[in-house]
């Protein structure tokens, strides 16, 4: 799984091409072998009573991080960069249109029976 990663300058050097193995290596098959496992072992412990849930947290956060670090780098780099949202235009609200009540005599446009009896 090949990751596209910014170009820097330093894109060919060794230090930035091994952090980038050691990055698929950690986020790839074997980490998210890895985690599982350890999830489960994690469960299994908790269950008998061999576990405390703090160690649990901790195992959980772990792979939080493990899992999420390409993000968090990625967001601490923009943020050197002094790269902001962009909050100019206003969010964008659904329009919700809510039908007229139904009076004695008038058809409901929304009725699926309409039309399916006759009338006497």
């Amino acid at each position: 799984m090949a990751y596209e990663t910014a170009d820097y300058g330093y894109s060919q050097s060794s230090l930035f091409m091994a952090a980038n193995w050691i990055e698929s290596l950690l986020t790839g098959q074997l980490g998210t072998a890895v985690a599982v496992i350890s999830v489960a072992i994690m469960g299994v412990s908790m269950l008998g009573g061999r576990l405390a849930y703090k160690d649990g947290v901790r195992i959980l956060s772990g792979c939080f991080i493990l899992f999420g670090a390409p993000v968090i780098a990625g967001s601490l780099a923009g943020l050197g960069r002094n790269e902001r949202l962009n909050l100019s235009s206003p969010p964008m609200v659904a329009q919700v249109t809510v039908p007229q009540k139904v009076t004695a005599g008038s058809t409901n446009p929304f009725d699926p029976y309409i039309g399916s009896s006759s009338s006497p």
